[in-house]
């Protein structure tokens, strides 16, 4: 089982590492990057093996996020990638590429294939559970000091009006050795 998991996982790292990527407007800073942007995501502890795409903000300013109906996960394509000094932050739809999330646990590994056919592994140093009200873009975007990697995805339960949920899942995990 495990050997299977592994190679459906390094399938979908090369598919997705040598696919050509039509860049949305959003990713143009990305694109003109010498350092190649990340393509997939693998963590094997949850069997998720997902395509990213990059990401920009919405209207109102906030993190954009993929179409709920795909396994897509999203890279803010203006900000840290991953590897780089700082926090590369993806994003995913708790009904979709992230609704295992909640499942992920330190020590975990995750493995981030970038375009040029290099994976990324980071191993998770922690998760937490913040309400919507109490959660920074400085907590999510700005941790100097080393390289890491954020993934978020809704928690808790939905708001009145149904428009998104009361809390966010953070998982925390820094570039390993």
């Amino acid at each position: 089982m495990k050997k299977a998991l592994t190679t459906t996982l390094l399938t979908l790292i090369i598919t997705y590492s040598f696919a050509p990527v039509a860049l949305a407007p959003e990713a143009q800073a990305a694109a003109a990057r010498t350092t190649p942007a990340p393509v997939a995501l693998a963590i094997p502890s949850i069997s998720l093996g997902s395509p990213v795409i990059p990401m920009g903000l919405t209207k109102d300013g906030n993190l954009d996020v993929p179409d709920g109906k795909t396994n897509n996960v999203g890279w803010y394509a203006k900000g840290t990638l991953p590897g780089e000094m700082g926090s590369a932050v993806l994003d995913a739809h708790v009904y979709a590429a992230f609704s295992n999330l909640h499942k992920v646990a330190r020590g975990d590994t995750i493995h981030v294939a970038m375009q040029d056919g290099t994976t990324k592994e980071f191993k998770v140093t922690g998760t937490k559970v913040y309400k919507l009200s109490e959660l920074s873009g400085d907590e999510l975007f700005n941790r100097k000091g080393g390289r890491y990697l954020h993934l978020i995805t809704c928690a808790g339960t939905l708001t009145q009006d149904k428009s998104t949920y009361t809390h966010r899942l953070v998982v925390y995990a820094e570039l390993a050795d």
